[in-house]
């Protein structure tokens, strides 16, 4: 249960946020969502496939951090992230989108999370300055959190484009480490490179115009990277 407030410089003029993604702050998660606009970005360090969600049935793409359900190979020990790239998903810290009003004069706001133990008013970033104006890490957040708002629409339209183009496949992968342990990673989907290979020249038309063909070879090619999950794998096993 989230305890939600909409932040303003009266309520949270001494509050901070610890810039921590330690795995007892909920980060130890096998994967993340991300949004067509960060695919770029994503491939070139994680394997992207897509979940169906639970309740809706509905495809997301995410970013595998681990091969287990809570295994997040990117942490270090000392709770650090070894990627040059946080998905937004995981950046945006203890703040949520709200919507505050009615009617014409409905509007989005930004809340955070009060019971998040990342929130405190010792230490971490301020969110807002002596003068009780937004601080430039509250600014980011509010950036990133408009970003992921209007990227579930995107999300949505791109899902959707692949399903009609038959491009989403299911995915085993049978994976060992250097201590002989092995596992078969199911449950997963990726991009089926045959079909998108062959597809019309209408639908790579359609495909490139709004700009998902080149997301499409991307997420594809990502796969590349669970070699760069095995290696982080049996770096921590060897550690243990």
């Amino acid at each position: 249960m989230k305890n939600l407030e909409i932040i303003n410089a009266t309520l949270h003029k001494n509050i901070r946020v610890k810039n921590s993604y330690a795995q007892d702050l909920g980060h130890g998660m096998g994967s993340i969502m991300v949004l067509p606009s960060e695919i770029l970005e994503v491939q070139r360090e994680y394997p992207i496939l897509f979940r169906k969600h639970p309740e809706t049935g509905q495809f997301l793409p995410v970013a595998l951090l681990g091969f287990e359900e809570q295994e997040n190979l990117f942490l270090s020990e000392n709770t650090q992230w070894n990627a040059s790239y946080i998905p937004l998903a995981i950046s945006k810290g203890p703040f949520w989108v709200g919507v505050n009003g009615e009617g014409a004069d409905e509007h989005l706001v930004i809340c955070i999370n009060r019971d998040d133990p990342r929130v405190n008013q010792e230490v971490g970033e301020p969110l807002f300055d002596e003068n009780g104006s937004p601080s430039i890490y509250t600014q980011t957040i509010r950036l990133n959190l408009f970003r992921l708002n209007e990227g579930i629409a995107e999300t949505k339209k791109m899902i959707g484009a692949f399903v009609a183009a038959n491009l989403i496949e299911t995915v085993n992968m049978e994976v060992e480490f250097a201590n002989k342990e092995a596992i078969n990673f199911k449950g997963a989907y990726t991009i089926n490179t045959e079909n998108l290979t062959q597809l019309s020249a209408e639908q790579i038309t359609a495909l490139n115009t709004e700009g998902y063909l080149a997301l499409a070879y991307f997420i594809a090619g990502s796969l590349g990277n669970v070699r760069k999950l095995i290696a982080l794998k049996n770096k921590k096993l060897a550690a243990q």
